[in-house]
Order: C-alpha cells, then sequence, then structure tokens
C-alpha cells in the first residue's frame, strides 16, 4: 500500500488483521513496527481514532547500509516497474523514470532514504506522530518521550540500545559504495 498507492483499497483488509491480532491478544494495544505504515497513517487514523504514529529518522549511510541487507527492502528497488510513476515510496519522481533502471543500488537507496524523510517531514505535522531520532533511542529521555507519547505506563526496565548499530555501517558499506552514496547525497 506504501509502494503502490492503488492498492489502498485493501486499507480495510488490514484493519480487519489489525482489530483480530488485538483480540487473539486481548489487548486494546496493537504496536505495527513495520515503517510502511507510516505512509497510510492518514487512513489508519480514519479507522483507529487513538493511533498513534511514531516516525524513526536515521542518518542516510546507516540506512542505506541497512537497506542493502535485506532482500524484501531491495525488492522493492528492483521491482520498481511494477508500481506507478512517479513513485513517493521509492523517490522516483516523473524526470527519474528514464534513468532510474540504470542506477546503482546505492543510488537507488539514496532516493528512498531521502523519499522517507520527506515522509517523516509530512507526519510531524500529524496531530497523533511523533518523529524521533534513531540515535536518540538509546537515550532514557527519548524512551520517556515515546512511553508518554503514547500514553502508555514507563516500564521500570529500559531495552538497551544496541550502541553497535550506530556505527555498523562502516564494516558493512564498501569506501566505494560510501564515496557513491555521499556524492548521491550532495547531488540531492
Amino acid at each position: 500500500m506504501a509502494v503502490d498507492p492503488r492498492a489502498r483499497k485493501r486499507v480495510p483488509d488490514l484493519v480487519s488483521i489489525y482489530r483480530r491480532k488485538m483480540r487473539e491478544c486481548g489487548s486494546s494495544h496493537l504496536a505495527d513496527k513495520s515503517h510502511p505504515a507510516l505512509w497510510i497513517s492518514d487512513e489508519l487514523s480514519e479507522e483507529f481514532p487513538l493511533a498513534r504514529f511514531l516516525g524513526v529518522r536515521r542518518q542516510p549511510l546507516p540506512t542505506i547500509s541497512s537497506m542493502l541487507q535485506h532482500k524484501g527492502v531491495l525488492s522493492w528497488s528492483k521491482r520498481w516497474r511494477e508500481f506507478p510513476v512517479p513513485n513517493e515510496f521509492l523517490g522516483i519522481t516523473k524526470e527519474l523514470e528514464g534513468v532510474y533502471e540504470g542506477l546503482s543500488l546505492v543510488k537507488k537507496c539514496v532516493l528512498r532514504w531521502a523519499a522517507h524523510q520527506r515522509r517523516l517531514d509530512k507526519l510531524e505535522r500529524h496531530p497523533r506522530a511523533l518523529v524521533v531520532n534513531y540515535e536518540d533511542l538509546g537515550l532514557k529521555e527519548t524512551q520517556n518521550r515515546i512511553w508518554g507519547f503514547l500514553g502508555l505506563h514507563q516500564p521500570d526496565f529500559y531495552d538497551r540500545f544496541r550502541a553497535s548499530s550506530l556505527t555498523k555501517w562502516k564494516t558493512t558499506l564498501s569506501k566505494k559504495q560510501i564515496k557513491e552514496a555521499r556524492a548521491a547525497l550532495k547531488a540531492l
């Protein structure tokens, strides 16, 4: 639904799945950590008036590294012709349609990262959304802010944030990929 707005007619199916999951677990709270759901936050808001949306901003190189590690995430860029163009989710403008096929995966990931930053910019204006920085997730004040925003009781313990995830990209991206990503980011 995020990558192909034509599929948004299936929002009621997703809503049914969410409602079923809530019944199964016996809770009035449900967390969906799939970032594409942020692209249908308006539709979900209509169905779930108490819904809250948490967006997480992340620096480009760690995000690009993560994208390159996940086949499912890469499949959207590889299958881009199956989806409408322009495509806000993938960052494909009408002007890029003729050259997108020839772009490297790194450049496609840069476009997608930039597209998601634009979506998070819009989400920040949503009355029931909070956007935080990934790098701040390990901070107690950020965690308190999230719990408060969600209106949930703050746990007595906090999950340990894996600080290694902040620098992992330095070992997973090659020097060539880093250089290419930085050049593409500069060209945005």
